[in-house]
């Protein structure tokens, strides 16, 4: 009953619901960064199970960007949908391996995707500012 009127929860999911796709896409990106980090430090400390738990909700976030894309929508859709996939895959070796290197092979990506995503994000908010 604590976690329902938790403040910081609270605020966290006013957060998601009141974010547009953009921003969500992003939170998508540093939610997955952050687990596979913490799977990264359960490897490394021989936590199988924790690691297991980490990497299974990066791949979850990774399923959820993959089903966010319109693949009818040009080539671009398709280019993500590959790298998405790829990385799911990477996550699903770190995880049946219990070894970082595909682990942050996977976070190489997602940082990349992130910072392109925050890029168009920021321009985007620019964009409505400046009233164009």
């Amino acid at each position: 009953m604590a976690r329902r009127n938790n403040p910081y929860r609270q605020y966290q999911q006013n957060q998601i619901e009141t974010a547009d796709q953009g921003a969500l896409i992003l939170m998508m990106f540093e939610g997955a960064l952050k687990f596979i980090n913490q799977a990264k430090e359960a490897i490394n400390k021989k936590d199988i199970v924790g690691a297991h738990k980490s990497i299974n909700r990066a791949q979850d976030i990774v399923v959820e960007l993959m089903c966010s894309l319109d693949l009818e929508a040009g080539e671009v859709a398709g280019n993500l949908f590959r790298l998405y996939d790829y990385t799911y895959h990477q996550l699903k070796e770190a995880n049946l391996q219990k070894k970082v290197e595909p682990a942050e092979e996977a976070e190489k990506v997602l940082t990349s995707l992130r910072e392109s995503w925050g890029q168009v994000v920021k321009g985007e908010a620019q964009g409505v500012s400046s009233g164009t």
